[in-house]
């Protein structure tokens, strides 16, 4: 809402005042705010955005005022997704895990190695958010310690047929009560 933008007491630029503005998907907002950002932002305020492409190419594209470009200037740093960063998802689905885990079951939660499998194998197209929602969701429906593949599937994860075929069969939980969460 360009009105909130533009309010003297309620923008978040006033909120920025000396500090740095951050912006999530700058390119989602309509066009006249980013176009009024572009010509309101001082140089007292840093500003920060996330963008799923390059400037230019958002403005080629209609996606992003020509205003805004303009004061975001070329000064930026390319992040890679979650998907070109295979390497990271075991380490963070193992901290996700153990957060979920300890605050719905007093215990941390593990993942079992086809599950993983399963999770690089994604393109993760919502980055780690998605990562982190998956993991929830399987965390929420599963009785034992560990997320595997059944889980995954349970919450409409892709799988693939070759890892539901080879993942094994659930562990039983030889008498072991599950925890309520207290």
């Amino acid at each position: 809402d360009l009105g909130r933008w533009r309010d003297p007491e309620a923008s978040p630029l006033r909120a920025a005042h000396g500090g740095s503005l951050v912006i999530l998907d700058a390119h989602a907002l309509p066009e006249a705010v980013q176009s009024f950002l572009g010509a309101a932002l001082t140089d007292d305020v840093g500003i920060i955005v996330t963008l799923p492409s390059t400037v230019d190419t958002l403005v080629a594209t209609g996606q992003m005022s020509e205003r805004l470009a303009d004061r975001l200037g070329d000064r930026a740093v390319a992040l890679p997704t979650l998907a070109d960063r295979a390497e990271d998802i075991r380490a963070l689905a193992l901290e996700h895990l153990g957060r979920i885990g300890v605050r719905l079951q007093s215990r941390p939660l593990g993942l079992d190695s086809h599950a993983l499998a399963a999770l690089l194998e994604h393109t993760w197209p919502g980055n780690e958010a998605e990562l982190q929602a998956t993991l929830l969701r399987a965390s929420l429906i599963t009785e034992g310690d560990v997320i595997g593949v059944r889980e995954l599937d349970r919450i409409g994860f892709p799988i693939p047929r070759e890892q539901m075929r080879s993942a094994p069969p659930p562990a039983p939980l030889q008498g072991r009560k599950r925890r309520s969460g207290s």
